[in-house]
């Protein structure tokens, strides 16, 4: 059962709004068009999750975008799969191009290919341990 559904973030719902009204020659037309394109690919990849949560048999709840705050420190969390034994926290990403995972590094590499040429992102993934002695 979902209890929290997607959203579209208000930076989202502007750019939507900059697609229908900038034109394309305007010189920041380009820019606007790349960061929407990644919003709506981070939207979908997210809401693609949804079909396999819909096919899980045992008691579980689902929600998405869910913002907490513990000990002054605030943080958002993607999608949640929340049961009796356990919370899943999955955070969604919609890569392009060939992905490999170097976990001994913590390293995500992406290779694809932009315009005829073979480009290759680095991104290391930083884990971070949340260490709370009360619950107040």
């Amino acid at each position: 059962m979902i209890l929290k559904n997607h959203s579209h973030s208000p930076f989202h719902l502007q750019l939507e709004v900059l697609e229908g009204r900038v034109p394309p020659q305007h010189s920041s037309f380009n820019k606007y068009e790349k960061t929407l394109y990644q919003e709506r690919s981070g939207y979908f990849g997210e809401r693609a999750l949804d079909y396999p949560f819909r096919k899980i048999q045992f008691p579980h709840f689902v929600t998405h975008h869910t913002r907490l705050e513990v000990n002054h420190l605030n943080f958002q969390m993607d999608t949640n799969l929340w049961t009796p034994r356990y919370d899943l926290i999955i955070e969604a990403k919609d890569y392009t191009g060939h992905i490999s995972l170097r976990d001994g590094f913590n390293q995500i590499i992406q290779q694809k290919d932009v315009n005829g040429q073979m480009v290759t992102n680095v991104m290391t993934i930083q884990f971070c341990k949340l260490r709370n002695k009360s619950c107040n």
